[in-house]
């Protein structure tokens, strides 16, 4: 019996120690800051890509982050602020945040290109009932493509910052 508690500290122990590496940083180095409310945040190192809108231009900028310098985000042709940055586009470390929110659409367009095909398997005919479900789903798909947004507006109590330490 004492092996086994014995087991499940050092098990414990070990692991407490690695929760949270993906923000352990090295001393002197910088990364950009995105932070939507008190539990929901995301931090960009130098390497990872963002898609961004600028507050002047209204287009959709995919670019690498290269580095920082003081208080700019420096690009492969171009240095800016952040806070000439109006919005962030959902990436893996913001999707995260959204449980179903970005999953609509896929399970609408799946749910409704497969509920037809098994409704004339089943019944050896394609009945209009199970049509008008299918394309209801499909049209489903369709709204919540255009309705959900992909933009993550930076105002209010949203925050972007290069944090250096």
């Amino acid at each position: 019996m004492l092996k086994y508690y014995t087991v499940i500290v050092l098990f414990l122990a070990t692991t407490s120690l690695c929760a949270g590496q993906a923000f352990v940083y090295a001393k002197g180095q910088s990364f950009l800051y995105f932070r939507k409310n008190g539990h929901r945040e995301a931090v960009y190192a130098a390497g990872d890509k963002l898609t961004f809108e600028l507050k002047d231009a209204k287009a959709k900028v995919t670019d690498r982050l290269i580095g920082f310098e003081d208080s700019l985000l420096v690009f492969q042709n171009y240095k800016l602020r952040p806070s000439e940055i109006s919005a962030l586009y959902v990436d893996e470390k913001t999707k995260i945040w959204f449980i179903f929110r970005y999953k609509y659409e896929k399970v609408f367009f799946l749910a409704g290109s497969l509920f037809l095909p098994i409704s004339v398997i089943n019944t050896g005919k394609v009945e209009p009932k199970a049509l008008a479900v299918s394309g209801v789903l499909l049209g489903s798909g369709l709204l919540a493509r255009w309705l959900v947004s992909k933009k993550l507006r930076i105002k209010g109590k949203r925050k972007l910052l290069i944090i250096s330490y």
